[in-house]
């Protein structure tokens, strides 16, 4: 049985969504938080495709600006394309404070994600790349429907649109455990309901890149200065 995993960084560190997989078919689900990423790359050493949304292979310096890959993965959605944000430099990752990289064309929410970027700068390699690799859940949401969801993950309808999607892909019967979960105490609540839908969405499309029927966004340069691809798949 295969197991894949997508990850999505929230409030108490990151959450997991794992999927096991038997001749494709889903046979279970479970979420879990992870407070370091490098927890998560011990936990996970069996897993065979782990999808995560933070971006891998940056420029090294310079002002904030899109990578091909962003360039692409915008153009694949219209009227959501900025959700796609510019990811800050390596050598922002060493910046004390917000205000001298607002002049160099970082955004404060692309600021307030430093800490996990670095994070998984510091523990990422090419080769660890073949097995974690970055995605994008509104890709991934993309992708299930055909086009991307108008409505923002932080709306009513907008979550509603999400579980639909992920319902149709996964099986109502698979997330039975995880919406139980959810509406209980039982789970420690390091995270928000949008966290989880992202979470499981990565999920699905490490799936299809272990059945090889993923889409890459990706351009040129495609490798950055450390070696790491600048793909988000």
């Amino acid at each position: 049985m295969a197991q894949v995993v997508g990850i999505d960084g929230c409030r108490g560190g990151w959450i997991c969504a794992e999927v096991w997989i038997h001749k494709k078919s889903v046979r279970r689900i479970t979420l879990q938080i992870w407070h370091s990423f490098m927890q998560i790359i011990q936990a996970y050493r069996a897993a065979e495709a782990i999808a995560v949304d933070i971006p891998m292979g940056l420029w090294e310096e310079g002002r904030a600006r899109l990578r091909p890959c962003d360039q692409a993965a915008r153009l694949k959605l219209k009227g959501r394309a900025s959700t796609i944000f510019t990811p800050p430099t390596r050598s922002m990752l060493k910046a004390p404070a917000y205000e001298p990289l607002r002049s160099a064309g970082l955004s404060i929410q692309a600021y307030n994600l430093i800490p996990r970027i670095r994070e998984v700068d510091d523990l990422i390699t090419p080769s660890l790349q073949q097995k974690i690799w970055e995605s994008h859940p509104e890709l991934s949401f993309t992708a299930m429907v055909g086009s991307p969801i108008p409505y923002s993950k932080h709306t009513k309808i907008g979550q509603s649109e999400r579980w639909k999607a992920l319902e149709e892909k996964f099986g109502i019967k698979s997330l039975t455990e995880i919406r139980h979960l959810l509406g209980s105490n039982q789970f420690q609540r390091g995270f928000c309901l949008h966290d989880v839908l992202d979470a499981l969405a990565l999920a699905w499309s490490a799936q299809r890149r272990l059945q090889n029927s993923a889409e890459v966004c990706m351009g040129s340069p495609l490798y950055d200065a450390k070696g790491l691809m600048m793909a988000i798949c």
